[in-house]
């Protein structure tokens, strides 16, 4: 924000710009005071600062694979006395990431976060996503039992054909009672 101020003062002024901007002028002259006079700034600002030199050079002589807790632990061996929420937040808003052994996580998408396509024929929480899709949700309060060894929980399979939803097994009236609590069209 203090960017764009100073981008526009000229044109519109710093009082008016801060009127428009969730920032007040004084937190906005306060900031570049401590630009122009490094000595105005905060003690944890200071410290930061120093602290980030000597992170990156822990990191940097120890070929760029420490993460935070041994870079923590090597700053203390060196008698430096810092908390290691400190260490982890420097590194990250440093950048400095230690190595990971193990393949890499790869995260795939929630078929959730993919568009919905919407029946034009229904409408609410239940317009069916798309002809002939199943989809499920667990009921709850519900009792789990077990069953020849293996536990049973009750789910409802809503499967959409043409409009038309069909149980798995519809002579189940727990599920209708469910199915009519939900709100679903039968």
């Amino acid at each position: 924000m203090v960017r764009f101020i100073d981008d526009h003062r000229d044109e519109y002024g710093v009082e008016p710009i801060c009127r428009v901007l969730p920032i007040a002028p004084s937190t906005y002259y306060a900031h570049k005071a401590c630009e122009d006079d490094p000595t105005l700034r905060s003690t944890r600002a200071k410290r930061d600062e120093d602290l980030s030199g000597e992170i990156q050079r822990v990191w940097d002589a120890n070929r760029k694979v420490y993460g935070v807790r041994k870079v923590w632990q090597q700053l203390h061996r060196e008698g430096l006395r810092v908390a290691r929420c400190t260490v982890a937040r420097l590194m990250e808003k440093m950048g400095l990431r230690g190595v990971v052994r193990g393949p890499s996580v790869k995260t795939r998408l929630c078929p959730t976060s993919r568009p919905v396509v919407r029946d034009p024929r229904r409408s609410g929480p239940s317009a069916a996503v798309a002809p002939r899709r199943q989809r499920t949700s667990p009921l709850r309060g519900h009792r789990q039992r077990r069953q020849h060894g293996r536990l049973v929980v009750p789910i409802i399979f809503h499967i959409l054909e043409d409009g038309v939803e069909h149980f798995d097994r519809p002579d189940d009236v727990r599920a209708l009672v469910q199915h009519d609590a939900l709100g679903l069209k039968s």
